[in-house]
């Protein structure tokens, strides 16, 4: 019976080295389609994200920013007109006013919305 060679895993990493080895000097060509495919879109996406207006949810007591559809938003609460206001601004607007952002939805992170 011919049994096949097992590699040990020097003989691996070796392998993995020289790979790394071969390929590493090959990176710069692909950092110019890197910057131009995926860095300056997403670049742009932000920036025309932050230049838009949305709808924030502040919390009048603990003076803390949210998303309009974060969890920690108790809509269903009695005096919640009293607790919570609603704002249609820039998230720099609402910052301006001294709020500070939710640590769960965090809108003042940009995020990109999957379909």
């Amino acid at each position: 019976m011919a049994d096949k060679k097992e590699r040990t895993i020097p003989e691996k990493v070796c392998f993995w080295l020289f790979v790394y080895w071969w390929f590493y000097p090959l990176k710069w060509l692909l950092t110019p389609f890197y910057w131009l495919f995926v860095a300056l879109p997403r670049k742009r996406r932000e920036q025309k994200y932050w230049a838009e207006e949305h709808d924030y949810i502040v919390n009048l007591n603990s003076l803390l920013v949210h998303k309009s559809e974060c969890a920690h938003v108790r809509t269903k609460e009695i005096d919640f007109e009293k607790k919570y206001a609603q704002l249609h601004c820039k998230f720099e607007e609402v910052q301006r006013l001294g709020y500070q952002p939710c640590n769960s939805c965090k809108p003042d992170q940009f995020k990109k919305k999957r379909k």
